[in-house]
């Protein structure tokens, strides 16, 4: 799979169509268009003018990688991801497959321009919806270390995961910032019987040493130092 370039437009929109002229839902009998619709063919021109809506609105906002129908003021659970090539989704349910690591990751938001927002979130998942003849099946299996695969948050596999996870929550009304990503300090463990205030203790960070007043050690600990016992 190749990455979005940003003079691909007429590529974009191209695919789009190919998708989106495409005949067949996953149930041809869906319940959502037999209680909300007359005949089928309304049910799929209501999705086609969505979608249509919502890849204009990616194709003039080449930064961002996702839509849902409601960003655009749309009441449908309908969506596009967009990052190696178009996923449309409709109706779709999400699982977090066995073995699924949790990352923080960097995400912008159609919704919320000019903001970049830390998250947490899924390697592996399956999606299935309405339009999909088979489930979906999305995983990373690559190094999730920034420092050994400095290419990690560049890699166009995981963005698409990434960017169907904010799609779908999206649809679901979870907004970005709900998925924010709480970085784990380093817990200060209770000793006040053992050591005084006044005390020096020793802190050590690598191959570094220093001595400090028990009182004032906290600073230390978010930096990443850590109480020698």
């Amino acid at each position: 799979m190749t990455k979005k370039s940003e003079n691909s437009n007429q590529e974009t929109v191209s695919s789009y169509k190919i998708v989106t002229d495409l005949k067949t839902l996953k149930r041809q009998s869906s319940e959502f268009y037999k209680k909300d619709y007359e005949t089928e063919d309304e049910y799929k021109a209501i999705l086609n003018d969505a979608i249509h809506k919502m890849t204009d609105a990616l194709v003039d906002n080449k930064a961002h990688y996702c839509i849902s129908a409601n960003a655009i003021g749309l009441n449908k659970k309908i969506g596009i991801a967009n990052v190696t090539s178009p996923i449309i989704l409709v109706n779709p349910k999400i699982q977090v497959n066995p073995g699924s690591v949790q990352i923080p990751y960097i995400e912008c938001n159609i919704s919320l321009q000019n903001r970049l927002f830390i998250t947490i979130r899924e390697t592996k998942i399956t999606v299935t919806a309405d339009n999909l003849l088979e489930p979906l099946i999305l995983e990373y299996n690559g190094i999730l270390d920034e420092k050994e695969n400095p290419e990690l948050y560049t890699n166009t596999e995981l963005m698409e995961i990434v960017f169907v996870q904010q799609l779908i929550d999206s649809m679901n009304g979870i907004l970005v910032f709900e998925r924010s990503y709480v970085p784990k300090h380093t817990p200060i463990v209770n000793t006040q019987e053992k050591i005084q205030r006044n005390e020096l203790v020793t802190l050590v960070k690598g191959d570094k040493e220093m001595k400090v007043k028990y009182k004032r050690i906290e600073k230390f600990l978010e930096e990443g130092w850590l109480l020698q016992n």
